[in-house]
């Protein structure tokens, strides 16, 4: 939510939005471009890693509708790497949260 929509919100709800200025949002573009920044070599985010062993069938019981479809997807020689990338993209874009292992030295 940007923060003059968020301080509105507050203010309707009698609070004092004084510290909202205080927040920095951050993306997971975001947190990649700074951590790559700070010299971490490898990047793993977590969600886009267990999304995709989803899509995979595994372990998982393929709970997720997106990742039925994309396992569907990719049972078609043809599809499977763009439908992979695609999904991975996907979850990269995504906000909402996220994982991350960085490791700045192998």
């Amino acid at each position: 939510m940007p923060k003059l929509l968020g301080s509105l919100y507050l203010r309707l709800r009698g609070r004092d939005p004084v510290l909202l200025n205080q927040l920095t949002y951050t993306t997971n573009w975001r947190l990649r471009k700074l951590l790559a920044a700070l010299g971490v070599r490898q990047i793993t985010d977590l969600n886009e890693t267990d999304f995709l062993a989803e899509c995979r069938g595994e372990g998982a019981n393929l709970r997720s509708k997106k990742a039925r479809l994309v396992r569907r997807l990719t049972a078609f020689n043809a599809l499977s790497r763009p439908v992979l990338l695609a999904a991975s993209l996907y979850t990269r874009l995504r906000e909402g949260g996220s994982e991350m292992l960085a490791c700045k030295e192998a």
